[in-house]
């Protein structure tokens, strides 16, 4: 349920679409660049009602699909 959530907002975000799955590199696969992440990231607190902290923000643990469900796990159970 909490990845569908994810899954959706990436969609939404990502100027590419198309299916994704855990492994899908959000930048090569998804077009994700660092202008949509940071809009990826606004979206996911707003949905999830979190604020991550300053060093959960760092552009380089975002590679795939599965490290944005990693982060959001952190703060939703």
């Amino acid at each position: 349920m909490i990845n569908e959530r994810v899954d959706n907002i990436i969609t939404e975000v990502s100027p590419i679409g198309g299916e994704l799955n855990e492994k899908s590199k959000l930048k090569k696969d998804l077009g994700i660049d660092s202008l949509k992440l940071v809009e990826m990231l606004i979206a996911l607190e707003e949905e999830f009602s979190i604020e991550f902290t300053l060093s959960d923000l760092d552009v380089n643990k975002f590679a795939v699909v599965n490290d944005v469900y990693k982060l959001i796990s952190k703060y939703v159970r």
